[in-house]
């Protein structure tokens, strides 16, 4: 299955910079008790109201919870050492097919 990820109304952190922040999101699943990464978008420019480009590819089981953990970043540098939270959800990929046309908001 693949998500396709935007993000609304989103934190910006960039606030005195004279320009907006530059979000991407990080894509997480709960595996063994553990958030184990299993994708990232693109960053995008000033934009606190993105819609990413990069889709993120998760093998979709029927019958298992599979708990998903979208967290949006604010890329301030260029390893990723100085990047600011913007804001996080927590959601099920079951939650998500589920959603009418699944989209879930």
């Amino acid at each position: 299955m693949d998500l396709f990820i935007s993000g609304r109304k989103l934190k910006d952190t960039d606030i005195g910079f004279g320009n907006k922040s530059d979000p991407f999101c990080k894509v997480f699943e709960m595996k063994n008790s553990n958030w184990v990464p299993i994708g990232k978008t693109e960053t995008i420019q000033n934009n606190l109201n993105p819609d990413f480009a990069t889709k993120i590819t998760v093998n979709y089981f029927f019958e298992r919870i599979q708990r998903l953990k979208f967290k949006f970043m604010d890329d301030d540098s260029e390893n990723g050492t100085n990047d600011d939270k913007m804001g996080e959800i927590e959601s099920t990929l079951g939650a998500i097919m589920g959603a009418k046309q699944q989209t879930l908001v």
